[in-house]
């Protein structure tokens, strides 16, 4: 488990809540930009792009647990990869290995035709 003292560390559209919050983490932190990152290929739209005040995003991340829009047509497998890599609870988010597992599985098994991502 690490934890920044000082400030948070890299890009808040892509943080997960535990960093912003300064609270200790673990590689959970990379699954929640993982599936910042692949809503964005879904969807092919910048995440949060509504918000302009940090403050205002920091509270509708970490306290009130907004997460960027699904599209509606995704396979439900991939929906829930997503919830699952952005869940508010680090210890409820896929591991690393798994994501990228279950990733693999969605793509080689499912048609998606509504997903940009094939």
């Amino acid at each position: 488990m690490l934890k920044d003292h000082e400030r948070a560390m890299g890009t808040p559209l892509w943080m997960a809540p535990e960093v912003m919050l300064f609270k200790p983490f673990n590689e959970k932190v990379d699954v929640y930009s993982f599936g910042i990152v692949l809503w964005e290929i879904i969807s092919r739209k910048p995440p949060f792009a509504h918000h302009s005040d940090y403050a205002t995003f920091r509270d509708a991340i970490c306290n009130k647990h907004e997460r960027p829009p699904i599209p509606q047509g995704i396979e439900p497998t991939l929906v829930d990869l997503l919830n699952r890599c952005w869940h508010p609870d680090p210890e409820q988010r896929y591991a690393p290995s798994s994501a990228l597992t279950l990733l693999s599985s969605i793509l080689l098994s499912s048609p998606l035709p509504s997903c940009p991502l094939l």
